[in-house]
């Protein structure tokens, strides 16, 4: 049995696989996914809008969620595949590869370096 569950999403007539552990399958099937390019970056996130009880909405991603994040913790990505939202992928606040202040130094070619430092 595979422990992967994929949840396409279509954006401008491409689909993208969106990747989660198959345990949490149900929220792929419960909610409906869209696809978001972050402001800073050009990747893409899986996203859904949430309307709060004073009728204002916000984006949950699905990576915070998938990795239990609290309001502030930082969630990054080992393999830095921002669709690749299995839990076995996502690094959390101290284990964190990208540190805000070293952020810059870190590029497609080196960035393998920085993630050997946290596993």
């Amino acid at each position: 049995m595979d422990d992967t569950y994929v949840i396409t999403i279509n954006k401008a007539g491409i689909d993208y696989e969106v990747l989660i552990d198959s345990q949490f399958r149900w929220i792929a099937k419960k909610f409906s996914w869209c696809l978001w390019k972050g402001a800073k970056n050009k990747s893409f996130y899986a996203v859904r809008g949430v309307r709060t009880e004073d009728n204002k909405v916000f984006l949950l991603h699905l990576h915070r969620l998938m990795a239990f994040a609290l309001p502030g913790e930082r969630v990054s990505f080992l393999s830095g595949n921002s669709l690749d939202c299995r839990r076995s992928n996502l690094l959390v606040d101290n284990e964190c590869v990208l540190d805000l202040k070293n952020r810059d130094c870190v590029t497609k070619t080196n960035h393998m370096d920085y993630v050997a430092l946290y596993v």
